[in-house]
């Protein structure tokens, strides 16, 4: 075969769908419009697809190697890509396969540039090999093209070893599917590896299945790392399992973010370990997030460092909320004619911070309709306590009262009578009458309330 013109049996040619693959490589040097570029890279895969057997001859052979190189790194392969390949096939891979296998990429929405350049064993595949790789994948439940794209090498993994793979973590309680989802790095981890660090995490009296299937991204750390981080807590006289059984969020941080953070609070007045303890979440807030919430309590009149330490959840509301919250309270203040402002009430229940406008718009209305205004009755203290009670028992209590008012210790044993029931009846009662409108416009907000 001296000298022979060579061409393969069956002559793949370039065409306008393959201008999207191509793109994917997002070199400039394809051009699928350019008939002189279209030309010389047909030429080189009818060539470069041409198999290599013992006929050729040594100059043969290396035409089709030549065609099979120029080829990959004209389309955008990178040099070091295709010389790791030559080193494990220093023939390369026939054209027409190459251009097939990278077809099935671009349809399955894969990174064609990544994925050749983190597994170049991609360039001597069949594409009937991808496409089972890639629904041994969909079968199994999993993104594939999220999982491939993030974690090239999976293509490596056969099905059964995948499956394997989720059935140990399935053992353990996890939600083996969501974690691989959600974190495909994960699935290049052993299963081993995996479990070593979810019992390391119940060593540590920790709930290790409902901590990583919120937080899957926690076995990233290593073991000793997530020791040490519990140590951290610890020591700085923090009760590490209540904490991070609240917010386990908190394994990512660092022990000297975490210690930054303990400080600030600390430096502010703050009881940082009763506030963290009860609302372990404010740790991760940024700590000019919490410095501006403390200089916004402190502006309106609040002792910021009282009510949070009295109730730290404070501190989770978001500035315009708590504003909002006191510009609506205040004109309830005004319209009940309280004796005291605001501030007052919340001073005596932080909590009521967190109420909605909607639930105090109600409650508000209850109180209006039929609270007797003895201020006797109406003190902060008092009214703290009887906010204490669900929203949902006030309305049960209203139900079939006249038009006379009550005083509010009346009221609250009317209340009281349905203290008795669980949430979910609560609810399905107070639904139940508002739907039927036996409690008027209250009713009504109240199913926009809980809509």
């Amino acid at each position: 075969m001296n000298g022979e013109k060579l061409e393969s049996l069956n002559k793949p040619t370039l065409n306008a769908l393959d201008y999207e693959w191509l793109c994917d490589f997002t070199l400039p040097n394809v051009n699928i419009t350019d008939q002189l570029s279209v030309a010389e890279l047909n030429n080189l895969i009818s060539i470069g697809s041409t198999r290599i057997n013992v006929n050729h001859d040594i100059s043969s052979r290396n035409q089709i190697v030549e065609a099979r190189e120029k080829f990959l790194l004209y389309v955008g392969v990178p040099s070091s890509v295709v010389d790791s390949y030559k080193s494990t096939s220093i023939t390369l891979c026939p054209l027409d396969t190459f251009i097939a296998t990278q077809q099935i990429l671009h349809d399955n929405n894969l990174d064609v540039s990544k994925i050749n350049q983190k597994y170049t064993v991609i360039l001597g595949c069949l594409p009937t090999q991808i496409q089972s790789k890639i629904e041994g994948l969909t079968t199994l439940g999993l993104d594939a093209a999220k999982i491939i794209n993030t974690n090239p090498l999976a293509m490596s993994f056969s099905t059964e070893m995948v499956k394997s793979k989720l059935t140990n973590l399935s053992d353990l309680g996890l939600d083996s599917v969501r974690i691989f989802n959600c974190y495909p790095v994960l699935i290049g981890s052993s299963s081993q590896t995996v479990i070593n660090k979810y019992n390391n995490i119940i060593s540590l009296g920790l709930d290790a299945t409902k901590i990583i299937n919120k937080y899957p991204f926690l076995l990233y750390f290593s073991e000793q790392s997530v020791i040490n981080k519990c140590n951290n807590f610890t020591n700085l006289g923090l009760d590490t399992t209540k904490v991070l059984t609240k917010y386990p969020y908190l394994l990512s941080l660092s022990p000297e973010l975490i210690k930054n953070k303990v400080k600030f609070l600390s430096d502010a007045g703050l009881d940082y370990v009763k506030i963290i303890n009860k609302s372990s979440a404010i740790l991760g807030l940024a700590t000019d997030n919490v410095s501006s919430k403390i200089n916004n309590l402190n502006s309106l009149g609040f002792d910021a460092v009282k009510i949070i330490n009295s109730n730290p959840s404070v501190l989770s509301f978001n500035i315009d909320t708590v504003n909002s919250k006191l510009l609506l309270l205040n004109r309830t203040a005004k319209l009940l004619k309280w004796d005291y402002s605001a501030i007052d009430l919340i001073n005596a229940y932080p909590i009521i911070l967190g109420f909605s406008a909607n639930k105090l718009k109600i409650l508000r209305r209850i109180a209006s309709t039929y609270i007797d205004y003895d201020q006797n009755y109406l003190e902060p203290k008092v009214i703290a306590s009887a906010l204490i009670r669900p929203l949902e028992q006030y309305l049960l209590a209203v139900n079939g009262l006249d038009d006379s008012k009550l005083s509010l210790n009346s009221l609250i044993k009317e209340v009281s009578k349905y203290k008795n029931y669980d949430s979910d009846e609560r609810k399905i009662y107070a639904n139940d009458l508002a739907n039927t409108g036996k409690l008027g416009r209250i009713g009504t907000m109240y199913l926009n309330y809980s809509s």
